[in-house]
């Protein structure tokens, strides 16, 4: 039998990559969507957040819960420009799975948009992490295993998301570069 270990994610702080051209369509305007801005979802719940990592094999599967801001949004919420059923924050969820390295690990997957936000009807959301310990002393799996937090950031230039944006919103695909930190910390490992 494999042995796991469980870990949660316990922090997240990204961004899109500033030289990201990202317009957008909204009530017949051109709109620059600006740097998206990303942090955990605090309303989520197990199995949200969470991952596992075999340690026989080296695989990783990991399922982001997180909320995004949009500069655009703050400004159309204030002039009152969003109807009542797409003005909920914009909530995402993610399940990758990839292989763990020596310092971080690489993951691809698939995400969704949740219902309430003016971004609900995007049809596809992917995307593709590369991350590394900030502090480049030790193994990953042996900080992760130590039952203290570690931190990781996105390496930008292998970090991605993909979407494309819904009808409303001028249709189009998108691809961000994505920057920023986390933190994980081990839950239990199992035999």
């Amino acid at each position: 039998m494999d042995k796991l270990l469980a870990f949660r994610i316990t922090s997240l702080h990204a961004q899109t990559v500033l030289d990201t051209d990202s317009k957008l369509r909204y009530r017949r305007k051109e709109l620059d969507t600006g740097a998206i801005l990303a942090h955990l979802d605090p309303n989520a719940v197990l199995p949200d957040n969470f991952g596992l990592i075999n340690l026989t094999t080296g695989a990783i599967k990991i399922r982001w819960a997180v909320v995004a801001t949009l500069s655009f949004l703050i400004d159309a919420s204030a002039q009152g420009l969003l109807p009542d059923e797409e003005d909920e924050p914009v909530r995402l969820r993610f399940e990758e799975s990839g292989k763990v390295t020596d310092n971080g690990f690489r993951v691809r997957g698939n995400g969704e948009i949740l219902p309430g936000s003016i971004f609900s009807g995007s049809s596809a959301v992917r995307c593709a992490n590369f991350c590394e310990l900030v502090s480049g002393d030790g193994t990953f799996l042996k900080k992760l295993a130590t039952g203290r937090p570690v931190k990781l950031a996105f390496v930008p230039e292998s970090s991605t998301l993909d979407m494309r944006f819904p009808s409303q919103l001028g249709a189009g695909s998108h691809t961000l570069n994505l920057m920023g930190g986390f933190s994980l910390i081990r839950i239990m490992t199992l035999p």
